[in-house]
């Protein structure tokens, strides 16, 4: 009976989800700061901090924001709850 409570316990504490958060936790309030052609990579570096993801595939360099939140239970794909691109 001993041996039979801890592994139901052990069965019980595997099963629960794990959420995951990576990237830039940032507020889309944090995009309104920033306009195309008219913000300084200097300010954007300055209020957002370093991009995410450099881009350069165009003559442009393009610098991504990413966010995402995820749930994970077990071996199973995990689940998107959230993601963000700035």
């Amino acid at each position: 009976m001993k041996y039979l409570l801890i592994i139901l316990t052990l069965l019980a504490t595997s099963c629960i989800s794990n959420i995951d958060k990576r990237g830039y936790m940032f507020d889309l309030v944090d995009g309104g700061h920033v306009e195309e052609g008219i913000t300084t990579k200097e300010r954007v570096m300055r209020e957002l901090g370093s991009p995410t993801y450099v881009s350069d595939l165009d003559s442009d360099e393009i610098w991504l924001y990413f966010y995402e939140k995820t749930d994970r239970l077990l071996f199973f794909k995990p689940k998107i709850l959230e993601r963000k691109i700035l």
